[in-house]
């Protein structure tokens, strides 16, 4: 059963998916919706078939966080989730973005997605999640990408505990093999829970007197609670070109100053890439030459490389 939702209340939808409903689509729907819903029905049933062990995915948590607004952050998690879930099509990897800013989280504008009800229904109700909620909830944005978006209302960031969000976690990785999260710039109770189930914690800045004060908060904060700084991989955008040798001695000295290595360089990807994200579409797709989008692809082939060694560590 899909439901095809136009002026629906949160709670209606909600007594919808528990009476049986399989999923939910919005009107107008989205171009390749149907379809994406139905592939997704037959996975679920052939996961149904499938032994407990095998419908563990046991997902990888990627979480991406901006020391400051306008560094990029959410433009970054949702092309590297894109170029990742591009890159694994024949392993067949399912992909998942979660934004966590419930404020003014802006990956379903940057992949042209409508914010549903069900978000809210689920963050005040996930001591009772289940598989029906977290289907309903999430938005298909390909057939081996799932988005689950902010709320269509602010919402304060601690209506859900860290003990909540864990739970969200683990559900996730449970159903994907890799998880984006899109953090917010401000550290709540649950940035913690985060932090620790994470693998990679991507800390993007930008080379100005302001990425540098709040990196040195943050780094602060995380030796302060004794939390794991060696998952911390520090992400410099709009970072100075080859030539520009001035720029990049800059850059050399504010992170001895931090003392920190950047483990990513993203070249300014220029006016298109503000245009991707309006337009709704990741540039791959918008702008597939452009510098930006290319240093992202790398990152996502080695985010793979890193989960396939990583698995076979564990085999």
């Amino acid at each position: 059963v899909i439901l095809l939702v136009q002026d629906l209340s949160p709670a209606s939808l909600h007594r919808l998916m528990r009476a049986g409903a399989d999923d939910f689509l919005p009107v107008p729907i989205p171009e390749g919706a149907i379809s994406d819903a139905l592939d997704r029905m037959r996975e679920r049933d052939d996961d149904r078939a499938a032994p407990a062990q095998a419908r563990s995915r046991d997902g990888a948590i990627l979480a991406v966080y901006g020391v400051s607004g306008g560094v990029g952050a959410t433009a970054f998690a949702v092309n590297l989730a894109w170029e990742i879930a591009q890159e694994s099509r024949k392993s067949n990897l399912r992909v998942l973005v979660l934004d966590l800013d419930f404020q003014y989280g802006s990956v379903s504008t940057y992949l042209d997605l409508t914010r549903g009800d069900a978000v809210y229904e689920l963050l005040t109700s996930v001591e009772r999640l289940d598989g029906a909620g977290r289907r309903g909830a999430r938005a298909p944005f390909t057939r081996r990408m799932d988005v689950l978006t902010a709320p269509a209302d602010a919402l304060p960031l601690n209506i859900v505990d860290p003990d909540g969000m864990g739970r969200i976690l683990d559900l996730a990785r449970a159903t994907h093999d890799v998880v984006i999260v899109d953090m917010p710039r401000t550290l709540t109770e649950w940035t913690e829970t985060v932090l620790q189930q994470c693998q990679t914690w991507y800390a993007l800045m930008e080379m100005d007197l302001r990425s540098a004060q709040n990196m040195l908060r943050f780094l602060r904060t995380l030796k302060a609670e004794d939390l794991p700084l060696e998952k911390v991989e520090y992400v410099l955008n709009r970072a100075p070109g080859f030539s520009d040798f001035g720029a990049r001695g800059r850059v050399k000295k504010m992170a001895e100053s931090l003392g920190i290595e950047y483990a990513v360089s993203l070249p300014d990807g220029g006016k298109v890439v503000a245009q991707a994200c309006d337009h709704g579409a990741p540039l791959a797709e918008y702008a597939g030459s452009n510098p930006l989008r290319k240093e992202v692809r790398k990152v996502a082939k080695a985010c793979l490389e890193q989960l396939e060694k990583a698995k076979a560590a564990s085999a």
